[in-house]
Formats: structure tokens, C-alpha cells, sequence
């Protein structure tokens, strides 16, 4: 699948998500939401913005997604914790 932004085809999955990291800039990332509401979901606002920013640069210092837990600021549970 793909999309098409400023004259050029950008690829991604059967979700929609980009295959190519190097891709995503504003324009791609406007053209992303439009697609997602034409598809019958929400309206993206703000709020979700920022947490597309956020887990975005999360991801790219950490290579990893981060936990609920990180995301709600709890504790790690008990069992969790390293002594």
C-alpha cells in the first residue's frame, strides 16, 4: 500500500504505517491523519498529536516503545523491581 504526498508514492503496511522511518515528515504525517479520518476514525486532535510526537521520540532514543507504567508515571510493580 502506499500514499501519495507532494508528487511521490510513500510506502506502508495494510495498516497504514509507514515501511520506511525516513519518510515521515509534516506533510507525510497531515497526509497520514487525512487518510485515517476519510477512513471512518476520529478526528486526530491535539492531544493525539502529541502523543505521536512523544512515543515517536521515545522510540527513536530508547528503540523501544514505552510501557503503560511510563506512560501513566507508576511505579514498577513489586515484582518488577530489581534490588
Amino acid at each position: 500500500m502506499s500514499i501519495e504526498v507532494n508528487g511521490k508514492n510513500i510506502e506502508t503496511d495494510e495498516e497504514d504505517y509507514l515501511l520506511n522511518l525516513e519518510d515521515r515528515n509534516d506533510q507525510v504525517c497531515t497526509a497520514l491523519i487525512k487518510q485515517h479520518e476519510a477512513d471512518g476514525h476520529k478526528p486526530v486532535n491535539e492531544i493525539a498529536c502529541g502523543l505521536i510526537d512523544y512515543f515517536r521520540a521515545y522510540y527513536l532514543e530508547n528503540q523501544v516503545h514505552p510501557s503503560m507504567l511510563k506512560l501513566a508515571g507508576l511505579p514498577k510493580p513489586v515484582n518488577e523491581v530489581q534490588s
